[in-house]
This record gives structure tokens, sequence and C-alpha cells, in this order.
């Protein structure tokens, strides 16, 4: 057990390496280091700049404090939706390497968890800029000695199993799928963006779109994150659930997500392998 743990570890360690290459384009660590600051921060700039327009410049100040510490999070879930899925068109159209990846003693959940590490630590990093930005610019009110960090860690660390597994589903896809087919990751993503609750309040979305807000893991996940970042939601619409609530019905969604995510991806992998999709490669 201990040999397959081991085992494990070094191939998401060698999977997060491979991962880190090709996020950083083989580019100057300084140089990407660089990129990866001011990218944020123009985030943020953009994200602003939008909720002012819209507002007419009239202050909301809790909507807008609910939105920005939703926003900051909520780039966990475009980051690791497209990209985990998106590993797929890239090894199998740019570089090639899908089939090499098959034929290797390695486990593609292990792989893809591995390529998943990387963009992790670089959506961690962005995000924590976001925070600071908005703390220090915008007077959002995060307090190192308020923050909720035990709900923080636990929530978390279960919103991110859920994330991973919607970007596993769509690697899965992927699999059976040419290279335009990247457009669903992105358009998902879109949809949980506007159905999660992290823009909009849940109780000001259309009758027909709360359901399904209240159905996805992320929902809570954001819910739980501003409320140990800020204290408090600030959104309408799950205002009513305790803590310990919305804990127990984060864990199961993303439990059952995570069930549904493996069971999709081998369904899709079987496909692919018996119709010789992985190398098949898109000549348009």
């Amino acid at each position: 057990m201990r040999q397959k743990l081991a085992r494990a570890a070094r191939q998401i360690y060698y999977s997060a390496w491979v991962g880190w290459q090709m996020e950083s384009n083989w580019a100057n660590p300084i140089e990407f280091l660089t990129y990866a600051l001011v990218k944020p921060i123009c985030h943020v700039l953009i994200l602003v700049f939008i909720y002012k327009v819209v507002t007419g410049g009239e202050s909301q100040q809790n909507h807008f404090y609910g939105m920005f510490v939703g926003n900051a999070f909520f780039v966990f879930v475009a980051a690791l939706m497209t990209g985990i899925g998106e590993m797929i068109h890239t090894d199998r159209e740019h570089f090639r390497v899908l089939k090499y990846i098959y034929c290797a003693p390695l486990s593609m959940f292990t792989y893809l968890s591995g390529r998943g590490a990387t963009k992790v630590v670089l959506t961690g990093i962005s995000t924590l800029l976001m925070l600071i930005f908005g703390r220090y610019v915008f007077s959002v009110p995060i307090s190192l000695f308020t923050i909720n960090y035990p709900l923080l860690t636990i929530s978390f660390a279960l919103g991110l199993l859920g994330i991973v597994s919607f970007g596993v589903m769509v690697a899965g896809f992927f699999l059976i799928t040419a290279r335009h087919g990247g457009v669903l990751s992105v358009g998902i993503a879109g949809l949980f963006y506007l159905a999660s609750g992290t823009l909009f309040p849940i109780a000001d979305l259309p009758a027909w779109l709360q359901p399904i807000g209240k159905a996805i893991p992320i929902t809570y996940w954001i819910e739980l994150t501003r409320r140990a970042v800020l204290g408090a939601s600030y959104f309408e619409g799950l205002e009513h659930f305790s803590i310990g609530e919305l804990l127990g019905i984060l864990a199961a969604s993303t439990f059952v997500t995570i069930i549904a995510a493996v069971l999709f991806f081998r369904a899709m992998e079987r496909v692919a392998l018996s119709r010789e999709y992985i190398d098949r490669v898109t000549h348009y």
C-alpha cells in the first residue's frame, strides 16, 4: 500500500512538473511570474469597471463585497474546468503525446490530477492577489484576524474536489470530440458563473435557473468561502442555511459529483479506445 501511494505521489509530481513547463510555455520564471502577478490585477480592474458601469456608479457596498470575493474564488472554476478538459485536446492535437501517455504505466486520473495541481497553485496566487488588491484598493472588509480559517480550509478542499470532478467530466467528453469542442468547457463554466450566485444573488435569478444553481456544489462552495472570508454572505438566497447545513450539502453534492465524474470518464474512455480516437488528430 505504501509503495502504491509513493508511486502515485511521484506520478502526480512529474505530471505537475510537465504542467508547469506547459503553463509557463518554457518561459523565464521571472517573466512568467510577472505575468502571473499582473493578470489577476487586470481581472479585478475589469470586474470593477463593469460593476460601476452597470450600477451607474451607485454605491451598493454589500453586494460589491459579496461579488468581489465570489469572483476571486470562482477563478478556480474557470481555470480547472477549462484547463483539465483542454489538456486532452492539447496533448492529442498539438503535442500528439496522448497515445504515449496511455501506453505509460500511469493512470489518467493521476495524470490529470498532477496537471491540475499546477493550475491550482497558479490560480491560488491569482486569487490571493485579487483579495489583497480588493482589501487595500477597494476597502473590501477582509482581515487576517477575522477570517474563519477552519471553515475556509474545509470548504475550499471540498469545493476543489467538486471542481476537479467537473473538469474530469469535461476531459472525458473531449476524448470523443474534435478540438473545436473546447467551447463546451467555456459554456459550462459560464453557466455555473451565472447560476452559482457568484455574480448575482440566487434569489435574483430567474425561477427556472434557481434549481440549477442549488443543485451544483459550486454554489455552496462560493457561499461558504464568502462567509469564511467576510464573516457574512451579503447575498440573498442561501442566508437561511447554517454553516453546518451548507457544509453537509457541499460534502454530499461533491461526493455525488466525484462518482459521476469517474463513471462518465471511464465510459467516454471506453468509447474513445474502441473507436481509436486517442491518436486521431483534427486536420482543420
